[in-house]
This record gives C-alpha cells, structure tokens and sequence, in this order.
C-alpha cells in the first residue's frame, strides 16, 4: 500500500533511506537539495530528490503545510523523519533568527516527545490551527507552529524524529508579528536555519 502511495505524493516506488527530511518551505527544501550529492528527483503530488550528503543516503521531501508534513511522514516510513520549517515565538529567550529543536511537541494536554539528542537550544511549541485568530497569551509553550505535533503523532509510529524550526516571528511582539517580518530578512535567516541542520546531520550520531 505504501508503496502505491509514495507514487501518488513523490512518484516513485523504490525503498525509503533511512533517513528522511521533510519541510513545507520551498526556499528550504531549495538550499537543503543544492547540498545533495547524485540528487535523483521525482514528483508526484510532490517533489523529492534521493542522493547522499556526508556519504549518507537521505531522501529530501517537500509536503504541504499543516497535515501534509503528517502524510508525507506516514507514507514515507523512514527511520530517522525529520521536520524542517518555521516557528512563531512566545519566550523572549528566542528572538527572531532563532534555530530551535522541538525537543515536545503539544496540542492541548497531548504530547509527543522527540528522542534525538540535539546541540540546539530545547524548546517546546504548540500546535496552532491558523496564523490568524491564535489566543497566544493563554498558551505556556516555547513556540508555535502548525506542523510539529501532527508530524510527530504521525511519525511515531515508525520512526525515530525531530523538528529543526527557524523563528520567523513573535506573535506577542508588536513590529515582530508574521505580517511585519520583512521577507529578506526572513530569507537570510532560512540559510542559518539549513546551515544548523547539514551540521547536525553531518556531527550527530543517528544510531539508536
């Protein structure tokens, strides 16, 4: 079954690497794919490209925003699934630029928890249904962002995941809100946020 799925999202059948990366943010997936070495490109639905960075074979997936991250973990049941995508923060100690891991991942009293050690500050984020609307001051996590929970709920099941987030904005902060961010700004910190996570993949053990 999987396999007739992957074909609809990604358009191809073969089997899955072990690892897996999978982000909503095209200029993301663009800089993580020029990093990828004998890149093997497909598209269904969706694009994804196969190939090896650091003599390691990883398969790069783009998904939709909200449940797609979800969906594309579930269909590509990879053993290591790792988010990649942006945040809105609620703690001052995170600023604008900042990279996080989502170490929890909360949605209402439900989490979900990541077992990757990462050399990156530790945040929790809760789950927000729309950019819009968000009654921010009632919520104690870090930050927030719409894919993580759905993405770990989904991955869980099959894999060993994490989500590497770049803060884009600061909902709570007047002048720092999503719809005030200028985008360039947003697009030089998108490099420091690919940077983080090719030096994790290229320094982290990834064993059990």
């Amino acid at each position: 079954m999987y396999a007739k799925i992957r074909q609809t999202f990604y358009g191809f059948t073969d089997n899955v690497p072990d690892l897996t990366i999978i982000t909503v943010i095209p200029t993301v997936y663009r800089q993580l794919e020029e990093q990828v070495e004998r890149p093997i490109t497909s598209r269904g639905w969706w694009r994804c490209c196969r190939g090896l960075y650091n003599n390691t074979d990883i398969l790069l997936a783009e998904a939709p925003q909200c449940s797609g991250a979800a969906d594309a973990a579930k269909a590509l049941h990879a053993k290591y699934a790792v988010f990649v995508g942006y945040c809105g923060s609620l703690n001052a100690s995170y600023p604008v630029g900042s990279v996080v891991f989502a170490k929890r991942a909360i949605r209402n009293d439900c989490v979900r928890e990541s077992a990757l050690e990462i050399d990156l500050p530790q945040v929790s984020t809760g789950e927000v249904g729309s950019l819009l609307g968000e009654n921010y001051n009632n919520m104690t996590c870090d930050v927030v962002d719409m894919e993580t929970f759905r993405f770990y709920d989904a991955a869980r099941k099959t894999s060993k995941f994490g989500s590497f987030m770049l803060v884009t904005d600061m909902p709570l902060v007047p002048g720092r809100r999503f719809f005030e961010i200028d985008t360039d700004e947003t697009r030089r910190n998108t490099v420091r946020l690919t940077t983080e996570l090719y030096r994790y993949l290229k320094l982290a053990s990834m064993s059990p």
